[in-house]
C-alpha cells in the first residue's frame, strides 16, 4: 500500500535558496519531491520516484543543492512516500541557505554553563529505570527537556 503524503513549512523572512537541508532523524530516505515556493512562482528541486529505506536507521542530514532560485523563496513543501516503511518516518529540521556551504547538524553549547560533577536524582516523576540524558533547563527555571533513552513509551526504536 502506497502511503503518499506532504507537508508545507512557511518562512516569515524570503531568501533566494542555493541548498535545502533537511534533518531526518528517524528512518531517512522517504523524501520524493521538494518544491519551493514564493513571490507567484515554484521550482522543483529534488525528484525521487522510488524512495526507500537507507542502510542508516537514525538520523542525516539530507542536503539539497540547486542553482540559485530567481524569486525569494518562502515556503518548502516536501512529499514523501513511506510505503517501504515498517517503522515510524521523522523529520525534525528544515533549513533554507543562500550558500553552497553545506549546512551541518551542530550542538552551540553554552560556554558559561554550570557544571555539576554529581547527578541530582529529581525523583519518579523524572527519574526512571531507563536513561534521562542530556538535560537541559528552560530560561523560566521551572521546566526542564531531556531525551529518555530505551524507555517503553518512546516512538519508534525503543533503543534512542
Amino acid at each position: 500500500m502506497r502511503r503518499n503524503d506532504f507537508f508545507i513549512v512557511e518562512y516569515s523572512k524570503s531568501i533566494f535558496v542555493e541548498q535545502v537541508a533537511i534533518y531526518e532523524n528517524l528512518n531517512p530516505g522517504a523524501i520524493v519531491k521538494v518544491t519551493l515556493y514564493g513571490q507567484g512562482k515554484d521550482t522543483t528541486v529534488y525528484l525521487n520516484s522510488d524512495p526507500r529505506p537507507t542502510e542508516r536507521k537514525t538520523g542525516r542530514m539530507f542536503n539539497i543543492f540547486c542553482d540559485k532560485t530567481s524569486f525569494r523563496v518562502n515556503r518548502v513543501r516536501v512529499d514523501i512516500n513511506t510505503y517501504r516503511y515498517d517503522d515510524v518516518y521523522q523529520i525534525d529540521a528544515i533549513a533554507l541557505s543562500d550558500s553552497k556551504e553545506p549546512v551541518e547538524v551542530k550542538i552551540n553549547l553554552s560556554t558559561d554553563v554550570l557544571q555539576i560533577s554529581k547527578p541530582e536524582n529529581l525523583g519518579p516523576n523524572i527519574n526512571t529505570y531507563a536513561s534521562e540524558l542530556a538535560p537541559v533547563i528552560a530560561p523560566d527555571g521551572k521546566t526542564i527537556y531531556f531525551t529518555r533513552q530505551s524507555h517503553r513509551e518512546n516512538i519508534g526504536n525503543q533503543n534512542i
